[in-house]
């Protein structure tokens, strides 16, 4: 799990929301968390030692990583972060285990293989429902998602449909090769890729903020742990 959720601080400090540690230690797993290193080799040793691999929530994706400039929204990326990142998404896909990205790891996974990202919704995509609700309601549910019948998330959740929390301003634009769109919003911005076959499954929305008020989302981070026997 690499650590780095708050731009501002990112040069100076290393830190995490707890929510993800929460959610990944009451799902029977423990936590290792992997500083952010100008030293990609770092990524070859970590990934020997961990058995999955959570790509949390941070700031936005350099751009440089999809051949585009910035989008005048795009006011800070963390390159390093992004860089590390990508070697680790890499060595674990090689080695067989687990992927679970959350927000921006979602992104950042769809960038590594390939794809690429719409780098600011409001102004690059005719959406029609909210996506970027108040950050300090973390256990609002703001909109509903719809899940492809018959894929993993379908199967994990049972259910065709939730209602999720969401706090973005990019998104897939272009899914990568190999991957799988298996969720999408009513104005049908991608929520959840998967690729079963690599045990790689990222979402959109914040599902660490929302266990605790609907239990309902813990089973992403039981179904993550169990991918790793």
């Amino acid at each position: 799990m690499v650590i780095g959720d708050n731009p501002k601080l990112l040069e100076r400090r290393l830190i995490i929301n707890t929510a993800y540690i929460r959610a990944i230690e009451e799902s029977g797993g423990l936590v290792l968390l992997i500083p952010v290193s100008p030293y990609v080799q770092d990524a070859d040793q970590y990934a020997q030692v961990i058995d999955g691999l959570l790509l949390p929530g941070g700031p936005d994706v350099s751009p440089k990583n999809y051949r585009e400039s910035p989008h005048p929204s795009v006011t800070y990326t963390f390159e390093m972060q992004d860089a590390l990142e990508m070697q680790l998404i890499h060595r674990m896909i090689e080695q067989g285990k687990p992927i679970l990205g959350i927000c921006r790891g979602l992104q950042l996974l769809n960038v590594a293989l390939g794809g690429n990202l719409y780098q600011d919704l409001p102004s690059q995509y005719n959406n029609s429902i909210c996506h970027a609700q108040d950050s300090s309601i973390r256990d609002h549910l703001t909109h509903l998602v719809s899940f492809k019948c018959g894929s993993a998330i379908n199967t994990i959740f049972g259910q065709d449909e939730l209602y999720v929390n969401s706090y973005h301003h990019q998104a897939i634009k272009d899914l990568a090769p190999g991957l799988v769109a298996s969720a999408y919003a009513p104005d049908d911005v991608i929520e959840a890729i998967e690729d079963p076959t690599r045990k790689i499954l990222a979402v959109q929305w914040h599902p660490e903020e929302l266990i605790n008020a609907h239990k309902i989302f813990s089973q992403l981070f039981e179904n993550f742990i169990r991918s790793m026997t």
